[in-house]
Parts: C-alpha cells; sequence; structure tokens
C-alpha cells in the first residue's frame, strides 16, 4: 500500500527503437525493431533491483510495447496515459521524415516560449499541462512507491526540466534512457538525468 506521506520515485523512461510504417512524418504509433525489443528486455533487468510496482507508457503503440514486454519481465500490470504522448505533428503530418518542420517551434518551447504553437497542433503550454496532469495522477496513485512511465524523446527532453524548475541539465536521450523523478504534490525533483545520447 502506497504512504501518502512519502513522494512517489517516477522512472520515466524513453521508448525502444522503433520502425515507422511510412518515410513521412504521422502520429502513427511505431513498431519496435528487433532491436527495440532487446532494448526493451535489457531495460526491464536494468530496472529489476528497483522493484517497479506498475508501468504507464503513453498511448502510441511504440511506447505501449515497450511497456508490454517490460511489464511481462517484471512480472507487473501496465496502464496506457494518453497524457504521455509525444507532441503532434500537426501540420507536419506528411512532410518526409528528412525534413524537420518542428524545430523552430521546438527551440522557442526550450527557450521559454512556451505558448509558441506547433503548426497545427499544440502549444509548449499544452503539452506541459498533460506532462505534467499524468505524472501527477501516477505520483498520486503510487505514494511511497517506485514505477516506470515510458514517454518520449521530445516531450521528455522540453518538459521535464520545466517540471523540475530548471535544476537539471537534460541533454538528447537514447532509447530507453531513464530520467529519474521524486513527484508529491509540492515538490517535483530531478533525481538523475542520464549522459547525452
Amino acid at each position: 500500500m502506497s504512504d501518502l506521506q512519502c513522494p512517489a520515485t517516477v522512472l520515466i523512461a524513453r521508448h525502444a527503437e522503433a520502425t515507422y510504417p511510412t518515410e513521412l512524418w504521422s502520429d502513427a504509433g511505431g513498431t519496435l525493431t528487433e532491436l527495440g525489443r532487446r532494448q526493451a528486455a535489457e531495460l526491464a533487468e536494468r530496472l529489476r533491483p528497483r522493484r517497479i510496482g506498475h508501468v504507464y507508457p503513453s498511448t502510441m503503440e511504440r511506447s505501449v510495447q515497450t511497456a508490454e514486454i517490460v511489464a511481462e519481465r517484471l512480472g507487473v500490470g501496465f496502464t496506457p496515459l494518453a497524457g504521455l504522448r509525444e507532441f503532434e505533428v500537426g501540420d507536419g503530418a506528411g512532410r518526409p521524415l528528412d525534413t524537420d518542420p518542428f524545430q523552430p517551434t521546438f527551440t522557442r518551447w526550450l527557450a521559454g516560449e512556451h505558448a509558441a504553437v506547433m503548426p497545427g497542433a499544440e502549444t509548449g503550454t499544452a503539452v506541459l499541462e498533460r506532462i505534467r496532469d499524468a505524472l501527477q495522477q501516477i505520483s498520486d496513485e503510487n505514494r511511497g512507491e517506485t514505477v516506470l512511465a515510458i514517454s518520449h524523446g521530445g516531450v521528455m527532453r522540453f518538459a521535464l526540466p520545466v517540471l523540475d524548475g530548471h535544476r537539471c541539465r537534460p541533454g538528447r536521450l537514447a532509447n530507453t534512457a531513464v530520467v529519474e523523478f521524486e513527484i508529491d504534490n509540492d515538490d517535483w525533483v530531478c533525481r538523475a538525468w542520464p549522459p547525452d545520447a
């Protein structure tokens, strides 16, 4: 049973390597590669000593597939949460993957301009709110416990430093890299950020 007086330890991992059904930008979820499946299995083994109580992937397929492997190996359940999804591609949908229609807006988000809108999609503020709400829900349900959330590189790199009050010094995240947070109602503290990918 959770201790309501204790923060939750929320380990937030980027999903494992995935392949995509098209060479165009899309909000479609992607499917784990063979390497990705091995990465997910290795993530489970790395986290086994942490006694993970539950796994919370985003609703995108690459995240769910990562969670299925991790949860099965650890013998725990998993619950997908839409709030952990990657930011939406909006007007970038249908553009070739070798272009980056998101960088101008993403750069503004990283600079603190959270009202900037990903064309045809979300503001940085909206992304922050849904990630914060999802992680707060996870924390509230798991006081005093350690759980795993599985999300996406873009939203993690943008939102997690903001939620931590910019005390952590984030870099790019490799597949299955893990950021560690302690979360309660009053404070969000990043305890560990992995080296740059």
